[in-house]
């Protein structure tokens, strides 16, 4: 989980990258073919950008909420520094953590947990023990890809929809994607005992029912030498569309969630640099000083990554 040094990349790294991130399990010949590259320069590239993690998993896009789930936000603060490394570790150790980052402001870290209900999120909340924290409860998230003027929405959490059921064979295919999502059929078929056939229909099923969303590269951002920021907002009840149309509009933002709790809102943003940062701000204020209350920024500073397997218990 160390920091990787800044690794510097030209343009055909950053197309392979768009290229996974709009879509990671894409075979490498149709994103050479789409670049105009070989299929050897694209192999490479992926994994010189694995080795150097800037990539530091493909995973596939799972709906949150489609396997039972519910998403819990904690902003902790670690009073005693000298313990950071050992509570980051036991964090990341817990089967209920989804998410952990190393954050900058008023908390120290956010971890997001994903437990089956509420009481059993507090029975997991309770055993870490901290004493200062704070909780929003995610009741819809919304991913965004954003390409020249397309934009693709994927609904992480919430929404319409009910759970869904998987048998062993589903969850042994799913475990494979989470090691690496861009396994061909054969070879996660290799691994769970299963025909390439059966794989590509469970995959195909799984896709058609809600549970995957979608194939991405997860990314640690802070390579480029970008900066990644979340602005939490309270804003008027019935300004949840003038949010969403900003949302979506706004090339910087890349995550939309809405929560219960002191904010009723959360952004996601990704910019290159503090002056880029600072015109989002101009026309984040711009576009919702009308309906805007209050808003707190924080700052990513390490993404330790997302742990899909605790979706799988």
């Amino acid at each position: 989980m160390d920091l990787p040094d800044a690794v510097k990349f030209d343009k055909k790294d950053y197309q392979i990258l768009d290229e996974l991130i709009l879509d990671a399990r894409r075979s490498t010949k149709k994103i050479a073919k789409k670049l105009g590259f070989s299929e050897q320069i694209i192999n490479y590239r992926i994994n010189r950008m694995i080795r150097n993690k800037v990539i530091s998993k493909i995973i596939p896009i799972l709906r949150i909420d489609k396997l039972g789930y519910g998403a819990y936000w904690c902003f902790f603060r670690i009073d005693d520094l000298g313990k950071e490394t050992e509570i980051i570790q036991r964090l990341w150790n817990n089967s209920n953590v989804y998410h952990l980052v190393r954050i900058k402001g008023k908390w120290d870290l956010l971890v997001v947990f994903v437990a089956k209900d509420v009481n059993s999120f507090f029975e997991v909340l309770n055993k870490e023990n901290f004493g200062d924290y704070s909780i929003c409860t995610i009741v819809q998230s919304i991913q965004f890809k954003k390409k020249n003027n397309h934009v693709e929405e994927i609904c992480i959490h919430g929404g319409q929809g009910c759970t869904q059921m998987l048998d062993e064979r589903d969850r042994k295919i799913l475990k494979e994607l989470i090691e690496n999502g861009r396994a061909a059929n054969f070879e996660i078929g290799k691994k769970t005992g299963m025909s390439p056939n059966t794989v590509q229909r469970r995959i195909g099923s799984m896709e058609k029912r809600g549970i995957i969303q979608g194939y991405s590269a997860f990314v640690h951002h802070s390579v480029f030498g970008g900066l990644r920021r979340r602005i939490s907002m309270r804003v008027k009840n019935d300004a949840g569309m003038v949010v969403m149309n900003f949302a979506r509009a706004d090339p910087s933002i890349s995550f939309l969630a809405k929560t219960i709790g002191y904010w009723n809102y959360a952004l996601c943003i990704s910019c290159n640099d503090e002056p880029e940062y600072n015109d989002f701000m101009r026309r984040f204020k711009n576009s919702l000083g009308n309906v805007l209350i209050e808003y707190e920024e924080i700052e990513y500073v390490y993404n330790y990554g997302i742990k899909l397997e605790a979706l799988l218990q």
